[in-house]
């Protein structure tokens, strides 16, 4: 599913999509249009968040969190009927996002930002992580730091011209991965063997690799409840844009 950017998937329709697969919400962004918009996306956040917000010395930073949490209570005020500041988000001690409170669906949400896109994710089959990457400035030195001695091999046997995005794209798997064990970076990222393959699975824990996304690099991991671990991640992309974020969160708003 590709929705178009003006439209915003109603909860009957994104209830049954998040308990199907992983829905995927795909926003490319410029800073000045983020700027432009930020009083309105600042109305979504809860209080607490906006007070998080305000602490922040970094304009991008600020727009950056302004962003990703904006679209990902629009997520959870459609599934659970809510208006957007009290829609159930909250941060873990390790900084992961997850659906506090009541969650009869038990549905689990994370969040990803590169320099020019930021990616939601969400979905019932488990905990998710989510990473979308450019392209790495050093990949060859995280290369060496990150990889396991396996896929280094393989990096180094590959053409050289293919060495930077086979790289990128490892490391959006790690880091999705490490995101759906609820960890970040505090697991070593050399446990899983990635093989620098689109896809695999480690325990419970099943990953892909992201194709649709042109030249950035992005992947999903889902660590599935009661070892259900599915052997393939189906998506469902939802496609925005700041301005079309803007719009809902503002219709939902003056309500």
């Amino acid at each position: 599913m590709a929705a178009n950017p003006a439209t915003f998937p109603g909860r009957r329709t994104l209830t049954e999509l998040v308990q199907e697969t992983v829905v995927l919400c795909v926003l490319p962004y410029r800073e000045k249009n983020v700027a432009d918009k930020a009083t309105i996306l600042l109305s979504a956040l809860s209080p607490e968040e906006k007070a998080r917000c305000l602490s922040m010395r970094s304009a991008v930073r600020r727009h950056e969190f302004i962003l990703g949490r904006a679209l990902a209570r629009l997520i959870l005020s459609t599934v659970f009927c809510v208006p957007l500041p009290v829609a159930p988000l909250s941060i873990s001690a390790r900084g992961r996002p997850y659906v506090a409170g009541h969650n009869p669906i038990a549905l689990d949400v994370n969040l990803s930002h590169s320099q020019s896109h930021l990616l939601v994710g969400a979905t019932c089959l488990g905990q998710l992580g989510v990473d979308i990457q450019g392209t790495l400035p050093d990949w060859e030195t995280m290369a060496k730091r990150f990889l396991n001695a396996e896929e280094f091999e393989r990096l180094v046997a590959l053409p050289e011209e293919m060495r930077s995005a086979t790289m990128t794209r490892a490391w959006a798997i790690k880091e999705a991965w490490s995101k759906a064990l609820g960890l970040g970076l505090a697991v070593s990222l050399r446990r899983l063997n990635t093989g620098l393959q689109s896809e695999g699975r480690l325990g419970d824990v099943s990953w892909c690799a992201l194709d649709e996304l042109g030249r950035l690099s992005a992947a999903t991991a889902v660590a599935s409840r009661m070892g259900e671990s599915k052997a393939r991640i189906n998506h469902a992309f939802i496609r925005t844009t700041v301005d079309h974020l803007a719009e809902f969160v503002a219709s939902k708003t003056l309500r």
